[in-house]
């Protein structure tokens, strides 16, 4: 559990976790999360960190949830 979410761990790295605030995922810098609609930086206090926060419109059906998985499943 992460900050009163879930945190799902593959390989010891976080690959996604879900708060009431949406689906933190950690995608890496290849991917370019930013530019994507629903999607803006986590912020832990006035640190950002390497993860990203989809707000639930950015994953509003399971194939869009998937996607967001295999991003983080592919980050290292």
């Amino acid at each position: 559990m992460i900050g009163g979410g879930f945190a799902f761990m593959v390989g010891g790295h976080l690959c996604c976790g879900v708060t009431s605030r949406g689906l933190t995922v950690r995608p890496g810098p290849e991917a370019r999360a930013l530019a994507n609609p629903h999607v803006r930086p986590l912020e832990i206090g006035r640190r950002q960190t390497a993860e990203f926060v989809v707000e639930p419109d950015g994953y509003r059906d399971n194939g869009m949830l998937a996607t967001w998985a295999k991003r983080g499943l592919r980050f290292d």
